[in-house]
């Protein structure tokens, strides 16, 4: 890494798994500096900061410590492939799944961006595929130092966008022009793969014809669209937030959902009433009793975090248009688990207990027991899962 830091995988003996560890050497930082303007000072702030975010889909960082020459950065370890490292292993994936996994990722970055985190730096080395579906992307801390690693084979455009006249990273609209151009490499990656797979398969047989004729009717204008936009630099005709983008691929990403939030909403009560909750509200909060609610987002991006043990925020999920928050509620009337905060300008439908007995009055006695069986299994489920976690950063 620009000759001032090396990466190890270690392995920690209280959790037993492997970890990733930076060694970072001061004294080629500071050499280093009158070229990259890139000091250890603002290097340690960045380590401070990227263990402080504990999201699902961020590889965590579980400690950060120095000595007099060395400054060490202890954070997960992914053993699971990485998206530039997929391009050339001749993955299964088509264009609804690329999709679906960009928009994934749009959402972490997204998220980053409503903190004011921007310049994340997120290159398909740093996007890793555990499963089909999930996403984990590096921390921020090891992404920004191996873009500025790397910036002198990446050329004076990204350049000037990471380091502007404020600083690496500091200048905000630029790094969210540095993030937009980054995800568009990352759209163009997901795509190619699926390009890939299906001229592999329309070669073979008949399937890619099959799935390319039923893909729905302006998915692929649209994502050429997407892609246009993403390289055009003009203001009229380019993205300029990250927002405009996430809110373009969750639109095309209604087109093969399989029906949108008011057709779930539907199913219960088609004249269900709406709440709007403006970026940083709070929709409902851990602990709360009384409030038999859940919520089907109809537009919007909501984040759900608990308070762990330590003071600090669980980052659980990021729930998104036409997905179902706090319906636990509904059942058992116990104290809310989790917290839902809009990242983004959110609308809900509200779905009331009394909506609810309506609807399981249809089914019969055994499925409403096995409901509440369920419901105390998710709770009992989600309370080790927080203990398991805080567990974890108290042992680093």
């Amino acid at each position: 890494m620009a000759g001032f830091a090396m990466a190890y995988k270690g392995f920690d003996l209280v959790t037993e798994r492997p970890v990733s560890i930076i060694v970072i050497d001061k004294t080629k930082v500071e050499a280093s500096r009158p070229k990259l303007d890139y000091g250890f000072a603002q290097m340690r702030r960045e380590a401070v900061s990227a263990s402080r975010r504990a999201h699902p889909d961020i590889l965590e960082v579980y400690d950060q410590f120095e000595d007099d020459q060395h400054f060490y950065v202890v954070s997960e370890f992914c053993e699971h492939p990485s998206l530039a490292s997929l391009q050339f292993a001749k993955p299964h994936y088509d264009i609804v799944s690329a999709i679906r996994l960009f928009e994934r990722i749009l959402t972490i970055i997204q998220y980053l961006a409503e903190m004011g985190i921007c310049g994340c730096a997120i290159r398909a080395s740093d996007v890793f595929l555990p499963s089909e579906g999930s996403v984990k992307v590096e921390n921020l801390f090891a992404t920004r130092l191996r873009f500025i690693a790397d910036l002198p084979q990446l050329g004076a455009k990204l350049a000037r966008l990471a380091i502007s006249a404020k600083g690496p990273f500091l200048d905000i609209e630029a790094n969210e022009r540095l993030d937009l151009l980054l995800a568009g490499d990352l759209l163009k990656a997901l795509l190619l793969l699926a390009k890939a797979t299906g001229e592999r398969r329309r070669g073979l047989t008949s399937q890619g014809r099959k799935e390319h004729q039923s893909l729905p009717l302006g998915l692929m204008p649209a994502i050429d669209q997407v892609v246009q936009k993403l390289g055009d630099d003009d203001a009229a005709g380019g993205y300029r937030r990250i927002a405009d983008l996430a809110e373009d691929i969750r639109a095309i990403t209604r087109l093969f959902r399989g029906g949108s939030a008011d057709e779930t909403a539907m199913s219960l009560k088609s004249r269900s009433p709406r709440r709007s909750f403006l970026p940083g509200e709070t929709i409902f909060r851990e602990g709360d009793c009384g409030s038999r609610e859940a919520f089907i987002i109809e537009t919007g991006l909501v984040q759900i975090l608990k308070n762990g043990a330590d003071g600090r925020e669980l980052y659980l999920d990021v729930s998104k248009e036409g997905e179902i928050i706090g319906e636990m509620a509904l059942v058992d009337n116990q104290p809310r688990m989790a917290t839902a905060r809009a990242i983004e300008p959110t609308r809900v439908v509200v779905v009331t207990a009394e909506q609810f007995r309506a609807s399981l009055e249809k089914t019969d006695t055994v499925s409403r027991k096995l409901i509440d069986v369920l419901v105390q299994r998710l709770r009992y489920q989600s309370s080790e899962i927080t203990r398991l976690k805080v567990l974890l950063r108290s042992s680093k």
